[in-house]
Order: structure tokens, then C-alpha cells, then sequence
């Protein structure tokens, strides 16, 4: 129904179970929407030029605020030159 896969294990208690599904953007529509608002902003998709692993302690190692600054992504958007004539920054 909402395109979870076979693999996905929800909570074992029921109530936080049916929140989680109930919360949840359903996998499928959101790879859609995700291409769509791409496509709108004209980007392309990149692949990462480096990965760390989950196991690494490097993504333990910073606060809220300095994860935001170091993980900065800035996008330029065309159609709001206009209106904000300098980059927008997205903090990821």
C-alpha cells in the first residue's frame, strides 16, 4: 500500500508501528516528487566525491550547528535572480 519495501521492519509495537506508516511519505512518491523538484530547479543529480562510513566517529563529532555549516550545499537558482540576487544555501 505505501510502497515500503519487502525488507523494511516497522517497530514491534503496534501503536508506534501504524504512527510510523501513518508519518511516513510513502518511498515511491517521494523519488517521484524528488525528480520533479529537481527537474523544476534544472539540477542534475551528483555523486558523491567522498564517503565516509557508518561506522566512521566522524559523524559524531559535531554539534547541530557546526554539521550545518561544514555540510553547506549552496544552489543557484535562475528563476530567483530576481528576488535574491545571491546563492541560496540549503543546510542538509
Amino acid at each position: 500500500l505505501h510502497s515500503f519495501p519487502d525488507w523494511f521492519r516497522f517497530h514491534h509495537t503496534k501503536w508506534h508501528g501504524f504512527r510510523q506508516v501513518g508519518n511516513a511519505v510513502p518511498p515511491r512518491l517521494g523519488r517521484v516528487l524528488g525528480k520533479q523538484i529537481m527537474t523544476a530547479l534544472a539540477l542534475e543529480p551528483s555523486v558523491p566525491t567522498t564517503t565516509i562510513k557508518l561506522s566512521d566517529t566522524k559523524l559524531l563529532a559535531f554539534r547541530q550547528f557546526q554539521a550545518s555549516k561544514y555540510w553547506t550545499i549552496v544552489i543557484f537558482i535562475p528563476f530567483l535572480v530576481c528576488c535574491f540576487p545571491s546563492p541560496i544555501v540549503l543546510f542538509s
